[in-house]
């Protein structure tokens, strides 16, 4: 799912997925949450889309970066949330708009891996079979 203002970022992604894959970019709000429902799994940085997801009960992985994960904290049922994030000393930093890193390199985000973002896929995903199989046994 990406904004109006992301559209370079689909081209990087294009380049680094070598699966089929779609954009929403310029949807109806009722097309994007229809389309999130249906997902098992959300990822998302911290955003709107993020709550959404999690107002659907969708298992969902919060990457948090300039902003904070205690202020933003969802409460979710059956540990339906995970968040990532870097505990370091500059952050939370979403003082100005457009936010401004101190260090110029946006630490925050570029210290979270992409192993530490599969890692939490593949935790999310062990939880959303466990599920599945309790639905099926009851």
């Amino acid at each position: 799912f990406l904004g109006p203002d992301e559209l370079d970022l689909e081209i990087q992604i294009k380049e680094r997925i070598r699966q089929p894959s779609f954009y929403i970019i310029k949807d109806k709000l009722e097309k994007i949450i229809a389309l999130i429902s249906k997902c098992n799994i959300f990822i998302s940085n911290d955003s709107f889309l993020m709550h959404v997801s999690s107002a659907l009960g969708i298992y969902t992985i919060a990457i948090f970066g300039s902003t904070s994960h205690i202020l933003q904290m969802i409460k979710s049922e059956n540990n339906k949330m995970l968040y990532l994030y870097k505990n370091l000393e500059c952050r939370p930093c979403w003082t100005s708009n457009p936010v401004v890193c101190k260090y110029n390199d946006f630490r925050c985000l570029e210290q979270i891996t992409v192993k530490e973002v599969i890692a939490a896929f593949d935790d999310m995903l062990n939880k959303v079979l466990e599920n599945k199989i309790k639905f099926i046994k009851n």
